[in-house]
């Protein structure tokens, strides 16, 4: 079941069966269980609490900042081994520029 081609299908057939032109979706999703459409599993209340603190992990990492030494270090050890073009190496200086 492909769920963003089907509702839209749903929702005509309902319209078409009820003839009704304005849409309630609360009546269109009843309306749909009661042809077969299965219910969603609802979340945990775990896994609810455990989003916001995947949204700050990773907001977190994306601001920490790149000490200067690890900047200069790595391209210095990259310029001595004669690569000079690597996307690390790219990254690290827009970010040096700042």
């Amino acid at each position: 079941m492909d769920k963003k081609r089907d509702m839209p299908r749903a929702m005509r057939a309902w319209k078409d069966e009820t003839g009704e032109q304005a849409i309630d979706m609360h009546t269109v999703a009843a309306w749909a269980v009661a042809k077969g459409w299965p219910l969603p599993v609802p979340q945990s209340p775990l896994a609810i609490l455990a989003k916001p603190f995947a949204d700050a992990g990773a907001s977190s990492l994306a601001t920490i900042p790149i000490p200067r030494t690890l900047i200069q270090c790595t391209t210095q050890c990259r310029s001595a081994l004669g690569s000079s073009e690597h996307s690390t190496t790219t990254t690290f200086t827009k970010r040096r520029g700042r």
